[in-house]
């Protein structure tokens, strides 16, 4: 049927709830609906009544829409005492006070029922050097006592400035004082907070906590998600405040009672401050089990199952149901941090999602995206290594100039800045999406060596093989990088009938004394990293057709376009050239091997 609300309209489909959970081939006539209406009624199934926009543009309305809609944007269902044929029932909840019997129940099953993704083994705890809690009944800070559990929090720090826990309850901002309360109601009496617990002077323990910020978070029991308002005072939804989006909808039609679901936790957090931030990126992809205060209700999330209040679930049929066997450290799939296709290219879906969100200072960066990138070189320790945020495919046979060629295969997105904290020839280095344009380690005639600080260089790529060991010379790397490959002048200039698009409108051209090649590319001719405006003077040095040096790469099949800074070069851009396919028409172009630092 069709039911008018005002400002809106809506469809409205009477389903079984057990085909919410089931998956289903898509039906090409009405037997498969009739049967299976037919088997639900039999088993005494309850119905569930899918709600869509119609103002939404969708496809046909099929049964196997229905599992991932329900779950995702809810529905309203029959309201029961008892659980239907899945074991599952739809009640409501208070909007001014959590359950915490409810909570126990979720924690209980994933603490007894699920296996070592969700309850990793105590000893084998790897937490930071100097690494401190709160005690949620003396406020004092300490060192977490052996065997001990411990809650973190992930929340939007706000302008509060203050950084001492042992305050007065009057003077602690309200999603701090929540937290210490849910805390102690589920027996945990320690709590990480961040603000309160990293040392705030710089220091080597400093340092530490922020490059493991992954391990404090992935070892938490449980980490708080205050999900609702945008800084710390909002206090969490149902211990100090009400839920001002709780479902509330409680309609009975005879001898039927309708109540609805509400949306699931990756639906309700997609509008929120906390699902924009930078820092707490990170926070919610390591969490082994989330407990997610929002203003519509509490969500469980572990690595293997999604809970929520408005559903009371047979948690002898979830333990049964719930698989350990799982082949990837990154189980946050319900909550979209992590793309569905799992492996090393898929560290660069989550750089371009958490490039896209918001950090007050740019100086941050790196250290906001740091535990994710040690996460995944940990989990990959094979293949897999990151230098100033870039991500590197390793090998160990690799030389440090195949290491550093392999890193320059990369795009932005449009309306790019620079970000001059960091270097020009990584992603961090400029504010926008990053993508690979492949994720392959390549073997290239150049030589390579990183800077340090103190004006050494390092040119053996085996100071790679020890993750550990690297992470610690990282911390004196310079900005900058000596690579002696062959060179090419790159003359570029605007296409002809260009569409405006400052990225991909310019033509570029091979050019030596007065010889000029051009058609170099079947790509997007000349890509530039950086976003340029009619106007500013990198404008108008493109429009002018000027010739730009370039860093030939023979086996990644590219030309990395360079601009001049004085006493070093930056990345300007790229061009894609096949030269497995015609190098020989241009090597009499190439310029002699030139060593160039870029940062």
């Amino acid at each position: 049927m069709t039911q008018s609300v005002p400002g809106d309209r809506y469809c409205m489909y009477a389903i079984p709830s057990q085909l919410a959970y089931r998956s289903q081939k898509t039906p090409s006539n009405g037997e498969f609906g009739d049967r299976f209406l037919q088997r639900a009624k039999a088993q005494g199934d309850s119905t569930w009544l899918v709600v869509r926009n119609q103002h939404i543009s969708m496809g046909p309305f099929w049964f196997t829409n229905v599992p991932q809609s329900a779950h995702n944007f809810g529905c309203l269902a029959e309201y029961a005492d008892e659980s239907n044929g899945v074991g599952q029932r739809v009640r409501l909840i208070d909007p001014d006070k959590v359950d915490f019997n409810v909570i126990k129940r979720w924690l209980a099953l994933c603490e007894g029922q699920h296996g070592k993704l969700c309850n990793p083994p105590m000893h084998s705890r790897s937490l930071p050097k100097g690494f401190a809690v709160i005690n949620c009944v003396s406020r004092k800070l300490e060192p977490l006592p052996a065997e001990a559990k411990f809650a973190a929090l992930s929340y939007v720090w706000g302008a509060s400035t203050s950084t001492n826990p042992s305050k007065s309850a009057s003077m602690l901002p309200r999603t701090i004082e929540d937290s210490i309360s849910v805390a102690l109601e589920l027996g945990i009496a320690y709590i990480w907070i961040d603000r309160y617990c990293v040392p705030q002077q710089d220091c080597p323990e400093k340092l530490e906590q922020i490059q493991k910020m992954h391990e404090i978070y992935r070892e938490a029991d449980l980490t708080i998600v205050a999900a609702a308002g945008e800084g710390p005072d909002h206090g969490l939804p149902g211990i100090s405040a009400s839920r001002a989006k709780a479902p509330s909808v409680d309609v009975r039609i005879g001898s039927h009672r309708i109540v609805s679901t509400g949306k699931s936790a990756q639906e309700t957090l997609r509008s929120t401050v906390w699902a924009s931030r930078a820092w707490t990126y990170q926070e919610g992809l390591v969490s082994r089990r989330k407990l997610i205060f929002t203003d519509e209700q509490v969500y469980l999330h572990c690595m293997q199952r999604e809970c929520r209040e408005t559903i009371e679930q047979d948690y002898t049929l979830l333990a049964q149901s719930d698989n350990d066997d799982l082949a990837t450290p990154f189980q946050c799939g319900i909550l979209h941090l992590v793309p569905q296709k799992h492996g090393l290219d898929s560290v660069y879906w989550l750089i371009r999602d958490f490039s896209e969100r918001k950090i007050t200072f740019q100086s941050d960066t790196l250290n906001a995206l740091l535990g994710v990138l040690n996460f995944f070189q940990e989990a990959y320790p094979e293949k897999f290594r990151h230098i100033w945020g870039q991500p590197i495919p390793y090998k160990k046979t690799s030389s440090m100039g195949d290491i550093v060629a392999s890193a320059m295969r990369w795009q932005l997105g449009n309306k790019t800045e620079r970000r001059p904290e960091f270097p020009s020839w990584s992603w961090i280095g400029w504010k926008g999406s990053a993508l690979p344009l492949s994720f392959e380690a390549y073997s290239e005639d150049i030589k390579a060596s990183l800077l340090l600080e103190d004006g050494n260089t390092v040119e053996d790529a085996h100071v790679l093989a020890d993750p550990t060991s690297f992470q610690s010379l990282s911390e004196r790397l310079s900005k900058h990088l000596l690579i002696e490959a062959d060179t090419v002048n790159v003359r570029i200039r605007q296409k002809t009938g260009g569409d405006g698009d400052y990225v991909n409108m310019w033509e570029p051209s091979f050019v030596k004394d007065s010889i000029e090649v051009g058609d170099i590319t079947d790509a997007k001719g000349f890509v530039v990293t950086q976003t340029v405006k009619n106007g500013d003077g990198t404008y108008e040095a493109l429009q002018a057709g000027r010739t730009w040096l370039g860093i030939v790469l023979h086996k990644a099949d590219l030309v990395l376009v360079l601009k001049d800074m004085g006493d070093y070069y930056e990345r300007f851009g790229y061009v894609d050239v096949r030269f497995s396919e015609s190098e020989a028409k241009y090597r009499e172009l190439f310029f002699g091997r030139k060593q160039i630092r870029l940062g």
